[in-house]
């Protein structure tokens, strides 16, 4: 994460912000509130004390990885198995740390934790599964604002088809 940079606290981003934010490439339009950026910082320091790194705490807690202790640090630290059927390939969550949108409640942020590179299709398409009367911007940060670089994860914001109409 050391070459991760946070961008400064900005205004809530409507939805027509957002898509163009991510049409344009313009990665610094979104923030994390000051709450949020705080909370992120709790849970990242307090992963550190049991895992080697933020990256093992994920694949063992959300990707379903085995877990063993790294003998050199005392730390838990995630070993994928040679048989993957106890893995969670594709996990679709709220996002614990979002970036701040708004009218507030209308428009969510998950994350799509990926064990694979997933192309644009084939996330518009699981999305579209798994989360009808939705409509989605997904996208993958780049390099640079990339907290946990070591997993496959692309952020999405969802609302439902009917807010579409009420602001954007």
């Amino acid at each position: 994460m050391s070459n991760f940079t946070f961008t400064p606290e900005r205004e809530p981003l409507t939805w027509d912000e957002i898509k163009s934010a991510v049409d344009s490439g313009q990665w610094e339009m979104f923030s994390r509130t000051t709450e949020v950026l705080d909370e992120y910082f709790e849970w990242r320091e307090a992963a550190l004390k049991s895992f080697v790194t933020v990256a093992d705490e994920l694949k063992i807690e959300v990707l379903g990885y085995s877990s063993q202790v790294d003998p050199s640090t005392g730390k838990l630290c995630a070993v994928r198995q040679s048989d993957p059927s106890h893995l969670h390939d594709k996990v679709l969550r709220l996002n614990s740390f979002p970036y701040a949108t708004k009218p507030h409640g209308q428009i969510q942020h998950y994350v799509l934790w990926s064990l694979a590179e997933l192309t644009g299709d084939q996330t518009e398409a699981l999305l579209k599964e798994r989360m009808p009367g939705h409509e989605f911007i997904h996208f993958v940060n780049p390099p640079h604002r990339k907290t946990i670089p070591e997993i496959h994860h692309y952020h999405v914001f969802c609302r439902s088809i009917d807010s579409g109409s009420a602001e954007n």
